[in-house]
């Protein structure tokens, strides 16, 4: 006998294969259909499992459950019940599109399309050509955002979505775990419902697209990301208490040295470059990445300054490798540079509210060295920046702005 859950893990698999298959890429008529579909499948969840529970013990369940979690879940309904019957989704797209050099970052247009004057991305882009070419002859590195939303409402339709995936996964797996009665199946599909939900956690990858410009041959490359979120969300706050497990000389309450601690100690510069932010709770947020190109890495210091001043940040540190090479050689794009690279420093560095800085570098050929390694994160310290001066600089000027609020 099927378990009466498995209906309704069923549609909710299928509602997420259905968004899944939007992307920010595809014309209106492909995303239009995918949401069309999503809304349909997601309020079907529902209706499954009443059906299913309709003569048994668990009924009274659902309802303490569905006051718990769906109270809130009317734009759902709402949204079916318009695509089904009235019209497809009205959907709206954003584009925002900002260049960034080693010290700033700005936007440089923004642009409303419906489907009725969708124009590809490529030709959106083409039309900066002779701006990146006037801002630098050898690379401009740029990213283009995307936003979605409902006609005539302002509010970011995958904020809500996602919201809304959420609160459905805990009303789900609260009933699946009191009715207590074993099913492979839905075994089966919570594995699977997993691992596309991963997905739609990853901003980078969702909603952004990072590009390098080369003005002397008129190529755009598009940039092959990684990103990775420790605790399995994106910016997920930790009590900075996790740190303690870290034991170090004259630590106990400094948690960026126990940070560089504790990514020096893997001894080798192939870490991927992380960005830490202390909140004045005591909580902390990881943001790990790397890409082909750099333009990733300008744009998170970016995005980091423009949550200090939204949020209740105080500390930064940031975790990168930087390389030396000859000055001729500075006027390649950085991907050719590779070849000419002489050495490579793993570089620590932090900023806080009161503007303190402090940086540690490790010599990428000692980090074998563990006697190296301990000597420099306990003498090594230097009390401002030096290899970071110049990337941490919206860091610093975000904090300026702070403090002058």
């Amino acid at each position: 006998m099927v378990n009466i859950m498995y209906g309704a893990f069923q549609k909710y698999y299928s509602a997420l294969l259905n968004l899944r298959r939007f992307d920010k890429e595809n014309d209106f008529f492909n995303n239009i259909s995918c949401l069309d579909n999503f809304f349909s499948e997601f309020r079907s969840i529902t209706f499954v499992l009443q059906k299913s529970i309709a003569h048994t013990k668990y009924k009274s369940l659902y309802e303490k459950y569905r006051q718990t979690y769906l109270s809130d879940c009317k734009w759902f309904v709402e949204k079916r019940n318009q695509t089904i019957k009235e019209e497809p989704f009205p959907l709206v797209k954003q584009i925002n599109i900002s260049i960034y050099f080693a010290n700033i970052g700005f936007s440089v247009d923004s642009q409303k399309f419906y489907v009725e004057n969708d124009v590809p991305l490529i030709t959106l882009i083409h039309k900066f050509e002779d701006l990146f070419s006037q801002l630098d002859p050898v690379q401009v590195f740029f990213s283009a955002k995307f936003s979605f939303y409902e006609k005539n409402n302002n509010e970011n339709i995958f904020l809500k979505i996602i919201d809304g995936i959420n609160t459905m996964h805990s009303f789900l797996l609260g009933m699946y775990k009191e009715t207590d009665e074993k099913c492979d199946l839905c075994d089966e599909l919570i594995l699977k419902i997993e691992e596309i939900k991963r997905f739609f956690i990853i901003d980078d990858i969702l909603l952004i697209n990072d590009y390098v410009y080369y003005p002397q041959k008129k190529k755009f490359d598009k940039s092959q990301t990684i990103t990775m979120f420790p605790g399995g969300g994106p910016l997920l706050r930790s009590p900075l208490s996790g740190f303690d497990i870290c034991k170090i000389q004259n630590s106990d309450n400094d948690y960026f040295k126990k940070f560089v601690f504790m990514h020096a100690i893997q001894q080798n510069t192939e870490l991927m470059p992380t960005i830490m932010t202390v909140y004045s709770d005591k909580t902390f947020t990881l943001d790990s990445f790397t890409s082909d190109i750099k333009t990733i890495f300008y744009r998170k210091i970016n995005e980091t300054a423009k949550r200090i001043i939204e949020e209740d940040i105080i500390e930064v540190y940031f975790m990168t490798v930087y390389v030396s090479f000859e000055l001729e050689h500075i006027n390649i794009p950085s991907v050719e540079r590779s070849p000419y690279i002489k050495k490579e420093y793993l570089t620590f560095m932090k900023v806080d509210y009161n503007l303190n800085e402090e940086e540690y570098v490790f010599d990428g050929n000692l980090l074998k060295d563990m006697g190296y390694i301990f000597n420099n994160i306990l003498y090594g310290k230097k009390a401002e920046l030096g290899f970071g001066k110049n990337n941490m600089q919206p860091i610093i000027e975000a904090f300026i702005t702070k403090r002058q609020d």
